[in-house]
C-alpha cells in the first residue's frame, strides 16, 4: 500500500477542525479514479490554538512514519483562516485602480502590513465605479503552517483555501454552470463548506460545523448540540441570574461525554440527550413514534434550513448577486434526498450533484481535488 501511495505524486494537505483532523489526498495527474485519502485525527486543542503548523508536523510525522513519504503538496487551509470583505473604487487606468485599492485596504485594515490580501474585479463593465471582492489571510498563519512543512521536510507547491477549491472543482466538473450565479452546498464529513459563484468567481462563504454526519436514521440531532452557541447563551443567562437576584441560578458547565467504557455511539447519544434537554417541552421534536427515515428528514431538514438561511441572508444582498439554484454535493446514499426536496417546493430549488459510480474520496474531498485546478479556476485566490 505505501509503495502505490507514493507511486500517486499530486499530493494535497487540508484541514477540517470541525473534525480535527488533516487530510492528505492522493491521486495520479488529475484521474479523481485513483484518489485516496488519509484522515490523521490530532489534539482538537492545537485547532482551537490556532496552532495549525504544530497540527500539521504532528499529522504528517505520523503519516511518514505509518502510511506513505510526502515529498512536496498543495496545502488549503481552511476557511476559518480566510476573510472577505467588499471595496468599491471610482474606475481608473488599470495601474492606478490597483494603487488605489492597496491604500484602501491600508486605510481599511489596522493590520493589513500582517495581512495577505488577494483581490478580484467582479464589477460590470458598465458599472460606474469598480468593485474588488478581497480575500484576505493573516501572514502569521501561512509562516506557521510553512514552518510545521519545513520541519517534516515537505515541500509547498501552492497555499490556497478550501471555499474557492471547492468552487474550482464544481465548475470543472460542470460546465454547464459556468457564468451562471449560484450557491454551491459541498456536504463532508464533518462539515459544510457554502460558497456563492458568479461568473466563475467566489463571492462569499461559510462553514457549517456539521455535514454528512448527522444524517443519520438512529439519532434526532438538536440544532443546539451542531452550532455552538454556548457561550453567547452562557452570558444571557448570566445576566438573567443577575437581575433576578439570584432566584434563577447560572448553568451549569457542559458535562464531558468521554467515558472510554461507552462506545462512540453510546457517548453521542448521551451528548444528544443533554443538549436535547436544554430544549423548552414546547420546542422540542422527539423521536418517539418516528420511523427511521422520518428521523433522517428531521436531521436532514437541520442542513436545509441552513442553507436557506445562508441563502435569504446573503444572496442579493449588498454586493453579492442573486441566485438561480443550490448546487448540492454529497454521498451517492444520500442522494435519494432529492426526492424528499422534490415533495416541498422550495423558493430556491435545490440540483444534486449526481455522484454514483464517483470515488468517494473524491466526492468527499473536492475542496482538495480543486487545489490542482488554482490555474483554471478562480486563480486570484492562490496565496
Amino acid at each position: 500500500m505505501q509503495l502505490e501511495l507514493n507511486n500517486l505524486k499530486n499530493v494535497i494537505i487540508g484541514f477540517d477542525p470541525a473534525a480535527s483532523t488533516v487530510r492528505v489526498f492522493r491521486l495520479n495527474g488529475t484521474d479523481v479514479n485513483s484518489a485516496v485519502v488519509n484522515d490523521v485525527i490530532v489534539d482538537k486543542a492545537l485547532f482551537d490554538r490556532g496552532e495549525y503548523g504544530e497540527a500539521l508536523k504532528t499529522a504528517i510525522n505520523h503519516y511518514k512514519k505509518n502510511i506513505a513519504d510526502i515529498q512536496s503538496a498543495f496545502i488549503v487551509l481552511p476557511d476559518n483562516l480566510i476573510a472577505s470583505d467588499y471595496v468599491e473604487l471610482p474606475k481608473m487606468n488599470k495601474k492606478k485602480i490597483f494603487e488605489s485599492l492597496q491604500a484602501e485596504i491600508l486605510k481599511l485594515y489596522s493590520n493589513s502590513v500582517n495581512l495577505t490580501t488577494l483581490n478580484v474585479q467582479v464589477d460590470d463593465p458598465k458599472d460606474e465605479n469598480a468593485l474588488f471582492f478581497v480575500t484576505l489571510v493573516n501572514t502569521t498563519y501561512v509562516n506557521d503552517v510553512s514552518t510545521g512543512l519545513a520541519k517534516v521536510s515537505v515541500q509547498p507547491r501552492a497555499f490556497t483555501y478550501s471555499a474557492a477549491c471547492s468552487l474550482n472543482s464544481l465548475l470543472d466538473r460542470r460546465s454547464d454552470l459556468k457564468n451562471k450565479d449560484f450557491v454551491f452546498a459541498d456536504v463532508r464529513t464533518k462539515s459544510t463548506i457554502l460558497t456563492v459563484c458568479s461568473g466563475n468567481v467566489i463571492r462569499a462563504y461559510l462553514d457549517l460545523p456539521f455535514g454528512a454526519n448527522v444524517l443519520r436514521s438512529d439519532m434526532l440531532y438538536p440544532e443546539n448540540a451542531l452550532i455552538d452557541n454556548m457561550e453567547a447563551e452562557d452570558i444571557v443567562h448570566g445576566a438573567i441570574s443577575k437581575a433576578s437576584g439570584g432566584k434563577i441560578r447560572a448553568r451549569d458547565p457542559i458535562p464531558v461525554f468521554d467515558d472510554p467504557a461507552l462506545t462512540v455511539d453510546e457517548r453521542e447519544k448521551l451528548r444528544l440527550d443533554y443538549f436535547a434537554s436544554l430544549i423548552p417541552a414546547e420546542l422540542k421534536t422527539s423521536a418517539d413514534g418516528l420511523e427511521e427515515l422520518d428521523i433522517l428528514y428531521s436531521n436532514f431538514g437541520i442542513l436545509e434550513k441552513n442553507i436557506d438561511l445562508f441563502v435569504q441572508s446573503n444572496c442579493g444582498k449588498g454586493n453579492i448577486p442573486s441566485c438561480s439554484t443550490v448546487v448540492i454535493n454529497m454521498p451517492e446514499e444520500f442522494h435519494f434526498l432529492r426526492d424528499f426536496i422534490g415533495e416541498n417546493p422550495k423558493k430556491i430549488p435545490y440540483d444534486f450533484l449526481d455522484n454514483r459510480f464517483k470515488n468517494k474520496a473524491y466526492v468527499g474531498n473536492l475542496d482538495l481535488f480543486g487545489a490542482l485546478l488554482i490555474k483554471k479556476f478562480n486563480s486570484e485566490q492562490v496565496i
